[in-house]
């Protein structure tokens, strides 16, 4: 038995006393810990480097944020009116991470349009994927904070959704669901119709 003092969870030099067994437990959960951080900052870089990815239009590259792009294409499938909302988008939570349902009554168009993004840039993607891009860090009191998946039920009728109106189609290969022809067609509309409406606005 000895003295150990280390740095933890925002208590700083706290002498404990710990046995062999107990040290190597906390040296494998700090290495846990790390590489959980690594990994979530190689997610971050992956989809800070996938927003920013260009797409040519008329000879040029252009390049649009996320969320832009993400409120006009749910703005667009909300006035087209052709995709199925389940009857319990009022009630539902998208994660056990969080607390309340979603406030905005039209999330699921915005969670839409962020599935079919989030397919438009990387080809093939799962809901497995999906639940780790839209999860969140759940809050559990004194105890240290942790990343959750968000609900596969929520994305897979998401998935499903778009399929109906022929913006997805199943991968047959490869798995998950990828875009399709007049997918592609639409998100590349949207795109360089947003991206023409803001060059307008810088010019004015």
């Amino acid at each position: 038995m000895w003295t150990v003092r280390f740095w933890m969870h925002g208590y700083h030099n706290i002498g404990r006393i710990i046995s062999p067994r107990w040290k190597l437990r906390r040296i494998t959960l700090a290495i846990g810990e790390w590489f959980h951080c690594l990994w979530e900052i190689c997610r971050i870089l992956k989809d800070v480097h996938a927003c920013f990815e260009g797409r040519i239009f008329d000879g040029r590259s252009i390049y649009l944020s996320a969320q832009k792009f993400i409120s006009a294409y749910s703005a667009f499938l909300k006035r087209q009116g052709k995709l199925p909302i389940p009857g319990w988008v009022d009630t539902v939570k998208t994660s056990a991470s969080n607390e309340l349902p979603p406030q905005d009554a039209d999330w699921f168009y915005v969670r839409a349009a962020a599935c079919a993004r989030h397919i438009y840039m990387r080809k093939t993607v799962g809901v497995g994927r999906l639940r780790k891009v839209h999860g969140s860090t759940k809050n559990r009191g004194a105890r240290p904070a942790h990343h959750v998946d968000a609900s596969g039920s929520v994305d897979r009728k998401a998935l499903q959704a778009l399929e109906k109106i022929g913006v997805l189609e199943t991968d047959e290969d490869k798995g998950g669901r990828r875009i399709t022809q007049s997918g592609q067609r639409d998100l590349d509309r949207i795109a360089k119709t947003t991206v023409d409406e803001e060059e307008e606005s810088d010019e004015e």
